[in-house]
């Protein structure tokens, strides 16, 4: 039997860095599983047009509900048994890039707001990652607000 101690925080972000969905799982919930209730949630709650994923979301069934909310799944799949990897096409490629936006706001959530260990369980232990998740939108939102503000006055 294997098991793990702890949570794990799935974002689905924007090409801002904030979070337009999450979910708290255990940490031994693997990433795949969470991709299309993510999806679901990102959906109801703002429009988009890719489903940008790294290859831990490699999935037939999880391109495939993307594609059937009308979303284009752009996943960097792993290479196979024998060390081949199918490339991208140019324009998924370059799309691709903006995936990083994802890690830099996964950084940022664990770097500033959450605790080095959490040492809270249970229903407390999730809203103190759920309360850490508001803070980083809070800061985000507040930073695309400003940028946006400079933007009118200077032009």
């Amino acid at each position: 039997m294997e098991w793990s101690i702890g949570y794990k925080a799935h974002l689905a972000v924007d090409d801002n860095g904030i979070i337009v969905a999450h979910h708290v799982t255990g940490a031994s919930v693997h990433d795949s599983q969470v991709a299309i209730p993510l999806m679901r949630m990102a959906d109801r709650r703002c429009n988009y047009l890719y489903a940008l994923m790294d290859g831990g979301y490699t999935s037939q069934r999880i391109e495939a509900f993307a594609s059937s909310i009308g979303k284009v799944p752009i996943i960097d799949r792993h290479a196979d048994r024998n060390g081949n990897k199918k490339e991208m096409e140019p324009c998924k490629a370059e799309r691709y890039k903006a995936r990083t936006t994802v890690e830099r706001t996964n950084s940022e959530l664990k770097e500033c707001f959450l605790p080095g260990k959490l040492y809270s369980r249970g229903k407390k232990g999730i809203f103190q990652i759920e309360l850490s998740i508001l803070m980083l939108d809070i800061k985000k939102i507040s930073a695309r607000l400003r940028a946006e503000s400079i933007a009118q006055k200077t032009a």
